[in-house]
């Protein structure tokens, strides 16, 4: 745990937690907070919690749940978000995306579900006004 910020080069066996930017080239077995979170070419096993962006590098595996993302990576877990998502070419998610809004790009995989159950528009009220109306 700091106060600052860290950056994991090697192998950490326990949770990891900073105040500032999280940055990881190496593995983490176990859990992982920071206020910003960087993977480069790194092995996550555990839950990744950031206050601000969660950026997933090309190379780095992640086996857990993600809170907020921008994925170039692998991902085995379920990211659920407030804000947007992005997956990128090169990315792998399996488990289910749940966020305001997603941005998948030509090439990405995903294997699970995308809801946007964080979004401004209300989806029950729009389809079921239009449902009572088909029926009069």
């Amino acid at each position: 745990v700091s106060n600052g910020s860290l950056d994991v080069r090697g192998q950490v066996e326990g949770n990891v937690g900073c105040n500032g930017k999280l940055v990881v080239t190496g593995v983490v077995n176990g859990n992982s907070s920071a206020s910003e979170f960087f993977a480069d070419a790194a092995k996550i096993e555990g839950e990744v919690v950031s206050t601000g962006t969660i950026k997933i590098g090309l190379g780095s595996v992640i086996i857990g749940n993600v809170t907020s993302a921008v994925i170039a990576g692998a991902i085995k877990g379920d990211i659920d978000v407030q804000g947007p998502v992005v997956v990128d070419t090169s990315a792998v998610v399996m488990g289910n995306i749940k966020s305001r809004s997603v941005q998948i790009n030509n090439g990405a995989v995903i294997e699970g579900f995308c809801s946007q159950c964080y979004s401004d528009v209300d989806v029950q009220s729009l389809f079921n006004g239009n449902a009572q109306k088909g029926n009069e």
